[in-house]
């Protein structure tokens, strides 16, 4: 997006061919004799790298501020070259600018959004009217959270999981008679070996994968669907909903036009979430940590019963 200063406001450049028709901009200026008359631009998360315009440097980026120079030559520097050419009075102008620029852009956020405030709350009804409901899968996250709901053994192979990302669930089992073989060979132990002598050694095990619980992340706090839910789109649209972009104070723009810019991705973010939540809570997703917990014999029974009795109520 770019920012063009305008009197006490700003317009809204829609492409970067709209800075390289300007009539005195150079997209590569000699600034060594130049003298700085203001800061009049800013820009950023451009999809494309610009080249600063300083010719010392032409360093790609997609943030920076458009400059003037008091022999009316227009360019384009990052924060670092800015300051590097033109010291303190450029930083001054810059901070001032992207500030006003960004309260711009919050204040127009806000506008838009109150405008189409009735396109957002359409979304959040279809989220609510989802099926399973948002509110049934955010209670069956927090009963995964609570041992009293799924046993302490379920809640502690799922919080694993979840902090490592790793779902794979994993049962010993007694190594066979070939496998035992290749691993003397591979560790360049005698090269004959007696069946009887193989048959009495000390069983040997290895953990065999028997599954993957897919989207244990769900359960991580950044993944909260039900904190989502309220912290960034309920409260936020009640806010905008009641609020005068006009009239409320400039923290206030600040505050909530930067949860408002973000509405349609919180919107997007929290469905993502929802849909892997859903995949997630199913019977088939968690039978394997269930058929592993029912397969240790240093799990208690209760253990067992109350997590096969949370995943008898999954679809």
């Amino acid at each position: 997006m770019i920012f063009i200063k305008h009197g006490d406001s700003f317009e809204r450049a829609e492409d970067w061919t709209e800075i390289q028709n300007r009539e005195n901009y150079r997209p590569k200026l000699d600034l060594q004799d130049q003298q700085l008359s203001d800061v009049f631009g800013y820009y950023e998360d451009l999809p494309e790298e610009i080249p600063c315009g300083k010719a010392s440097c032409r360093a790609g980026h997609k943030k920076g501020f458009l400059v003037i120079t008091e022999d009316g030559l227009e360019t384009n520097l990052g924060h670092v070259c800015g300051t590097n050419v033109f010291g303190i009075a450029f930083e001054n102008l810059a901070i001032d600018l992207e500030k006003k620029a960004n309260f711009h852009r919050y204040l127009t956020a806000l506008k838009e959004a109150k405008k189409n405030i009735f396109i957002h709350y359409q979304s959040k009804a279809k989220l609510e009217s989802s099926k399973p409901s948002l509110e049934w899968v955010a209670h069956k996250i927090l009963d995964l959270k609570d041992p009293k709901v799924v046993g302490r053994a379920a809640c502690q192979a799922l919080k694993r999981m979840a902090g490592s990302g790793n779902g794979k669930v994993v049962l010993p089992r007694k190594k066979t008679k070939e496998e035992m073989e290749l691993l003397n060979v591979m560790s360049q132990k005698v090269s004959e070996i007696e069946d009887e002598d193989m048959e009495s050694a000390k069983p040997q095990f290895t953990d065999e994968v028997i599954g993957v619980v897919r989207n244990p992340e769900c359960l991580l706090n950044d993944y909260d669907i039900a904190l989502i839910f309220e912290r960034d789109i309920r409260l936020v649209l009640e806010e905008l909903n009641n609020c005068d972009p006009d009239t409320i104070p400039e923290k206030k723009v600040m505050s909530l036009g930067l949860k408002v810019f973000r509405l349609t991705e919180r919107f997007q973010f929290l469905q993502d979430r929802f849909d892997k939540a859903c995949v997630f809570l199913t019977k088939e997703n968690l039978k394997p940590l269930n058929i592993q917990l029912h397969n240790k014999k240093s799990i208690s029974n209760k253990d067992k019963t109350l997590f096969s009795t949370f995943i008898n109520s999954l679809p």
